[in-house]
């Protein structure tokens, strides 16, 4: 009887081990498919783009742009300067306040109302001056101040002005236009080196511009003139001004 169940048992045997060994290989199968058509959908989805003005050719500095002159072109939504023009009306009949080369896209910095207007006289928001200070390395945030940051100005005055060393703040909450010759909207290339890069932490590497009052103008002005200027980097989202009082030498050796 032993015998007898072995030899029936071993047939069932064999086809149950076959059948376990194809349900492997169609499941490996089917696995290695379903990654391919992952793979495939990936490679072949759709990059999100987004229309940007381009000039069409060359453009001369104070020539005024027409529609000729200008191209509205679709390209990937990475390559996309965040400030270029949308609109090709948006530039039309405006004079190129510089070189554009063809294919460039147009940014508001690169057109002026006035053929003779520069590209940073366009950023001044309406009602504000565009002001510039010498700083050095160590006198913009270590360096890391750039185009578009908000800041606050303080000035540091010497012991002969007021018979102490003190600090006063002389604007709050300021938008900077430009750092030395890159404006705002402008991005350094893979190879330049940032503004304030200098040879020494005192050294003076850059020029900040800011777009402050005309009350805060002169203050700036006149603090420039007998004082050394600081510039402290603010958060994005900080437009608060609280009120800081002027600080002497004493009360920080006091605590």
């Amino acid at each position: 009887m032993p015998a007898i169940k072995k030899l029936i048992e071993l047939p069932m045997t064999r086809p149950s081990l076959l059948g376990a060994v194809l349900a492997v290989v169609v499941g490996v199968g089917t696995f290695m498919y379903l990654g391919d058509g992952e793979a495939g959908a990936a490679d072949t989805g759709v990059v999100a783009t987004i229309p940007v003005v381009v000039a069409d050719r060359n453009v001369d500095a104070r020539t005024r742009l027409g529609e000729d002159d200008l191209e509205l072109v679709e390209i990937p939504s990475s390559a996309a300067h965040p400030r270029a023009l949308r609109t090709i009306e948006d530039a039309v009949d405006l004079f190129a306040a510089g070189y554009i080369a063809a294919g460039q896209q147009v940014l508001p910095h690169d057109l002026s109302e006035d053929v003779f207007g520069g590209g940073l006289a366009q950023l001044v928001p309406e009602g504000r001056r565009a002001v510039s200070v010498a700083i050095s390395n160590a006198a913009a945030a270590g360096g890391l101040v750039s185009p578009g940051d908000h800041i606050d100005i303080i000035a540091i005055f010497d012991e002969e002005l007021r018979g102490e060393p003190g600090t006063a703040i002389v604007a709050e909450n300021v938008e900077v236009l430009a750092l030395s010759q890159l404006v705002l909207g402008d991005e350094l290339a893979d190879d330049e080196e940032s503004p304030t890069a200098g040879s020494g932490p005192n050294a003076v590497s850059a020029t900040v511009t800011v777009a402050v009052s005309l009350d805060d103008a002169q203050r700036i002005a006149l603090a420039d003139s007998f004082g050394e200027l600081r510039v402290f980097l603010r958060h994005p989202d900080d437009d608060t001004e609280p009120f800081a009082a002027p600080v002497d030498l004493e009360s920080v050796v006091r605590g």
